[in-house]
């Protein structure tokens, strides 16, 4: 069933991937006039240093994109994959975006893909951009 969107959750690395790629999801946002969620999943034990540079790279965000209704949101846990779905289906969000992200062929060996798993067995809209 056709609904509006009026919230997504955007899961991505912000912490360890150093930037944010939004500019091709703000131009989608924007016009829908919708809230955007950041999700931020952390797999490490709790550190005040990470603490410290997530509250940073967030202040950084909202006041670049002061326009947006943005909110953070963080998780704590070894499996990604499990834990977003988790998210998605307590939080009810009407879209999920997961960026796609360029990795060269050695990167690709070793990492298991995120955007692969989630969209064999997703329930809910998922939308994927490239950075």
């Amino acid at each position: 069933v056709y609904s509006e969107i009026r919230h997504i959750v955007y899961a991505f690395d912000y912490l360890h991937g150093g930037k944010l790629p939004l500019t091709r999801l703000i131009p989608f946002i924007r016009p829908l006039n919708c809230r955007l969620t950041i999700l931020q999943i952390v797999e490490d034990q709790y550190s005040k240093l990470e603490e410290e540079q997530l509250i940073e790279h967030q202040h950084a965000i909202s006041n670049l994109y002061s326009e947006l209704k943005i909110s953070y949101d963080t998780l704590r846990s070894s499996d990604v994959i499990q834990s977003i779905n988790s998210y998605i289906i307590r939080n009810e969000p009407d879209v999920l975006a997961l960026c796609s992200v360029h990795r060269n062929l050695l990167s690709r060996l070793f990492h298991k893909s995120i955007i692969k798993n989630i969209t064999a067995f997703s329930s809910y809209p998922v939308l994927v951009f490239h950075e």
